[in-house]
C-alpha cells in the first residue's frame, strides 16, 4: 500500500515542498535489478525528473545540486532522481529547454514524477500546458 506522507524537517520552504513528495515504499533494495524487494513481490523504483533552475553561472552544479541532494535525503530509497543538465543555463530559453524536456519525458517510466525549480518549473509547466502528457502517461508535475 502506498500513501503520501508529509515530512516535517527544518529547511527552506522549497526544500519542505520537495520533502512533502514522500511515499511509503519497501526498504530492501536489490542493487542488481534496481528494484525494491519486500520478500516476495518486486516493486519497480519510481523515477523523479528534477528540472534545474537557470539564469546564473553554474546553477546545475553549484546550487540546484543541493536541492537534488535534499530531495534524495527526504525521499524513501524507492526513488531514482534524474537530474539532466539543461541547455544554456545562464540564459534559459523556452524552446531549447522544451526540446530537452521532451527528450527527457520520452525516457521516463509511466508513473514518474517531474519537479521543476525556479525558471525550470516555469518552463516545465508551460511545456506541459503546450503539449500535455497523454492521459495514460501517469506523470505528475510539481513546480517548486
Amino acid at each position: 500500500m502506498s500513501m503520501t506522507k508529509r515530512v516535517t524537517r527544518g529547511g527552506s520552504a522549497g526544500s519542505a515542498k520537495m520533502r512533502s513528495i514522500r511515499r511509503a515504499v519497501p526498504k530492501k533494495t536489490s542493487a542488481a535489478s534496481g528494484r525494491k524487494d519486500d520478500g516476495n513481490v518486486k516493486t519497480p523504483v519510481k523515477e523523479v525528473l528534477f528540472v534545474q533552475g537557470g539564469g546564473g553561472t553554474d546553477v546545475h552544479d553549484s546550487w540546484d545540486n543541493k536541492l537534488v541532494a535534499s530531495l534524495k535525503q527526504g525521499l524513501d530509497p524507492g526513488y531514482a532522481i534524474r537530474y539532466p543538465r539543461m541547455p544554456d543555463e545562464t540564459g534559459p530559453k523556452y524552446r531549447p529547454w522544451k526540446s530537452a524536456l521532451k527528450r527527457e519525458y520520452a525516457k521516463l517510466q509511466v508513473d514518474a514524477v517531474v519537479v521543476g525549480h525556479s525558471i525550470g518549473g516555469m518552463i516545465l509547466i508551460n511545456a506541459l500546458a503546450d503539449e500535455p502528457p497523454r492521459a495514460d502517461s501517469g506523470h505528475t508535475a510539481y513546480p517548486a
